[in-house]
């Protein structure tokens, strides 16, 4: 069996966010492989049946018709032997459990795979298949990251008191934006709502929206709450590659017959998995490389057949607006009366 793309960036000693994201994955594959019903646990904690007050950890377990099935996970570079086996047996025993399922991220020695069999301990792998198998497998995603692309922008902000000095309220609203990139993110983040009705392309296209303030700005004791955005804005795509899919079930299984697949793409931490024609998608973004005067609009998934699942998204608070502040131009208004007057900076 080739090595397992799970174990792609451990060093001999696997640490402990990557044993985490394994058993994560191992969840996923079986919140998709039991029957409704069945509860799925990561990380629980189980009394010990001779003394209650002990608390048992276990990587996963799964509850379904009063019966209990432990299930542990290693990921280690070399398959694992006989004696694992043999603890996970004196395991069951010892917490009254119905079933243990063994995964490894590696495999199994020919004598653990045979200890197992005689002591109905259920293993589980992962298989690494080519780019042939792949091709054949025929249920691959495909992704692309989709991004808005805004060039000229300018920020029209109205203003509803009669005396202030225009000139000091757009150095500070500059001042105030090129300090605080958490409003930048909020600002954009309204936007980026408004453009999902709007049909972009590569050619870049007026947008014009009325936004109003997630966080309203004060400076100098003036109040800025609403603005009018407009902004030239093209839609950039990045197609995101597949460098592997791993297969899921027993040891001897072919790949072609395996349960589950687990498609990785080359944006960190981000996977499909597959089961028949359910998927879980999850995907942590906080890693994201945002191009300059970008914002992330969404990821477009398509899977070429209709699927039915669930996305668990992580590293949102964590994206990075790329607006080149010093491009940026900062206009007033009355409330009721526009204005073209601007201030750019640049």
């Amino acid at each position: 069996m080739k090595p397992s793309p799970i174990l792609r960036n451990a060093s001999d000693v696997i640490d402990m966010q990557t044993s985490e994201r394994f058993e994560r994955q191992v969840e996923r594959i079986h919140k998709l492989l039991e029957a409704s019903g069945a509860k799925v646990t990561w990380n629980n904690r189980i009394p010990d049946p001779d003394n209650p007050a002990q608390l048992r950890q276990i990587d996963i377990t799964i509850h379904r018709d009063d019966k209990l099935t432990l299930v542990e996970c290693r990921i280690h570079h070399k398959r694992q032997k006989v004696t694992w086996i043999e603890e996970l047996i004196g395991r069951r025993q010892s917490l009254r459990a119905d079933a243990v399922i063994a995964v490894s991220a590696s495999g199994f020695t020919q004598g653990a795979i045979s200890k197992a069999m005689g002591y109905g301990i259920i293993l589980r792998d992962f298989a690494t298949l080519t780019e042939e198998e792949i091709q054949d497998w025929g249920k691959s995603a495909h992704v692309a990251v989709i991004f808005h692309h805004f060039e000229r922008i300018r920020l029209t902000f109205a203003v509803d008191v009669a005396n202030y000095n225009r000139e000091d309220l757009i150095d500070g609203i500059y001042n105030h934006l090129k300090r605080d990139r958490r409003a930048m993110y909020d600002l954009f983040e309204v936007i980026s709502d408004a453009l999902c009705n709007e049909t972009l392309s590569d050619i870049p296209k007026l947008f014009q929206a009325e936004i109003e303030l997630v966080k309203p700005i004060e400076i100098e004791g003036v109040v800025l709450d609403r603005l009018l955005f407009d902004a030239y804005v093209t839609r950039v795509t990045q197609q995101l590659r597949t460098p592997g899919v791993v297969a899921y079930d027993y040891p001897k299984t072919a790949v072609a017959r395996r349960g589950a697949f687990i498609q990785s793409f080359d944006l960190e931490n981000f996977e499909i998995t597959h089961s028949s024609n359910q998927v879980v998608i999850a995907v942590d973004l906080s890693k994201l490389t945002t191009p300059a005067n970008c914002y992330l609009g969404f990821l477009d998934i398509r899977f070429g057949r209709e699927v039915t699942g669930q996305i668990e998204v992580l590293g949102l608070d964590k994206r990075k607006v790329k607006i080149e502040i010093d491009g940026l131009e900062i206009s007033l208004r009355a409330s009721t009366v526009p204005s073209t007057e601007g201030t750019p900076h640049s």
